[in-house]
């Protein structure tokens, strides 16, 4: 899919199926240590009581911008829909998830809890005003099946 750090167009239509069963919704718990316990209580706490930052990357679009000047067209009449953005950053956060479990985890109580799948809530605005679908089990949609999702 990625080849070198270049993007293959290949990625447009390859669900991301690495190790994640599709469409199992599994989770595994695993119990939590007592640093972490305590790093994560403290973590809540400065959430609740102090003001967070949040920062910006820049990165690279200049792949996906080819890749939408060239394939648009085609991909707009297969799909129904433009290629936009959306679906290179849905699908980049999925393959991120996939690659860093921890980071698609939660801590619930005294455990650690993995999930074999990807949701991820996607903002979108509308002529009514801005909507939030949840777009579910990312790790199998194409980015036809995320650019659907987003016009519907």
């Amino acid at each position: 899919m990625i080849k070198a750090g270049l993007l293959t167009r290949s990625i447009l239509r390859t669900p991301l199926l690495r190790s994640f069963a599709i469409g199992t919704r599994n989770t595994r718990r695993v119990p939590i240590g007592k640093l972490r316990e305590t790093s994560a209580a403290r973590l809540k706490e400065s959430q609740n009581t102090n003001a967070m930052l949040t920062t910006f990357n820049e990165c690279d679009m200049s792949a996906i911008t080819s890749l939408r000047n060239d394939l648009g067209p085609d991909f707009s009449k297969k799909y129904g829909v433009d290629l936009t953005f959306m679906s290179a950053f849905v699908k980049a956060a999925t393959m991120s998830l996939m690659k860093y479990p921890a980071i698609n985890g939660a801590i619930d109580g005294k455990e650690v809890l993995y999930h074999d799948y990807v949701d991820m809530a996607v903002e979108v605005a509308t002529p009514e005003g801005i909507i939030v679908p949840v777009l579910r089990n990312c790790e199998s949609l194409s980015f036809g099946d995320i650019e659907k999702v987003n016009r519907d």
